[in-house]
């Protein structure tokens, strides 16, 4: 009787231990699902990069006329090294643009620098994984298909808050895509 009472202490807190790794590997999963999610919804390029249920998606977009540039001071030395002065240089700055993910008109505002680009070829294809933008070609009009140069149209909007989310999605925190 002794022997069947200790055997059920030591496997009351065996169970116990078990309970709590249990318990513990479900509060784990849910926080780095709440993590994954908040990356979702506010548009964290750092989560969204990691996020492993989010897959490569390919959009088009339509550019503004103008690069956004920014006037930023720096110290240019000259080639000898011995000249140094401030100045105001324009840095490119990056651009909020409507990615179109199909032609049923899915997709979200991202922002991403695009380097140089002419009048002519002012649509690029984005290749994103969520908010994260892993490459981008500038393309012309008529490189885009025509299901997609329909949906992305052919003036860049700028974004407008109140007018409508920057993602396109029922549930903007839902992780998974």
């Amino acid at each position: 009787m002794v022997n069947k009472i200790s055997q059920d202490v030591r496997d009351k807190n065996k169970y116990k231990r078990y309970l709590l790794i249990v318990l513990g590997i479900i509060v784990l999963l849910f926080l780095w699902l709440s993590i994954l999610g908040y990356g979702r919804a506010t548009q964290n390029e750092w989560i969204d990069r990691f996020n492993p249920f989010l897959r490569v998606q390919y959009g088009y977009a339509v550019l503004p006329n103008q690069i956004p540039e920014k006037r930023k001071k720096t110290t240019i030395i000259d080639s000898d090294g011995k000249n140094k002065h401030v100045a105001a240089v324009k840095t490119p700055q990056r651009v909020d643009a409507f990615v179109a993910d199909d032609p049923f008109g899915s997709g979200s505002w991202l922002k991403f620098y695009t380097g140089q680009y002419s009048s002519k070829q002012h649509w690029a294809l984005v290749a994103h994984k969520g908010s994260y933008v892993a490459n981008i070609r500038l393309v012309s009009r008529a490189q885009s298909p025509l299901m997609m140069r329909e949906q992305a149209g052919n003036h860049y909007v700028a974004y407008d808050t109140h007018a409508e989310r920057r993602i396109t999605k029922r549930f903007p925190w839902w992780p998974f895509n």
